[in-house]
């Protein structure tokens, strides 16, 4: 129920052995109208299991961007068949708008709604905040903005 996933929401510890620590990052370059995005998932014992460099066309504000991000990551996590998440967010903004639907605008609205289907296919799918930015994910999410296509890395010693 609602009030359980309240409850979630409030603990801002590492979880369970079984759960992935999900970070993103994204990195608009005005010039060119391109946004990458870095994401990465981390076991329990910090270890990077994957990460993936998304390249995008930067349509809308940072937020949207940021939003956009996170549905993605979400939908990785799916693709992984995790069943426990914790989605680490930079924006206290963001995470109000996920958590409490206050969306601005009609597709900030469309996108924390998808991000809220998605979080039921999950056993688990909680959101907390981040202090500071992973700089693996930084750099990530630099590297996406060089890159044709989307790519994907998988640490076959710990899947």
């Amino acid at each position: 129920g609602e009030v359980e996933r309240d409850r979630e929401n409030a603990e801002t510890d590492e979880g369970g052995r079984d759960e992935m620590q999900i970070r993103i990052s994204t990195h608009v370059q005005e010039q060119t109208n391109r946004v990458g995005t870095g994401i990465i998932a981390t076991n329990a014992n910090h270890q990077l299991v994957s990460a993936w460099a998304l390249t995008d066309r930067y349509a809308g504000s940072h937020l949207q961007t940021s939003a956009e991000a996170v549905k993605m990551a979400i939908i990785k996590a799916r693709q992984m068949q995790w069943q426990k998440i914790t989605v680490h967010l930079l924006s206290p903004q963001l995470l109000k708008m996920i958590t409490n639907g206050l969306a601005k605008d009609i597709k900030m609205a469309t996108l924390t709604d998808d991000i809220n289907s998605l979080r039921a296919l999950f056993q688990k799918c909680s959101f907390c905040l981040d202090r500071k930015l992973d700089s693996r994910c930084e750099w990530i999410s630099d590297y996406a903005l060089g890159i044709s296509q989307d790519e994907e890395l998988i640490n076959p010693r710990c899947v």
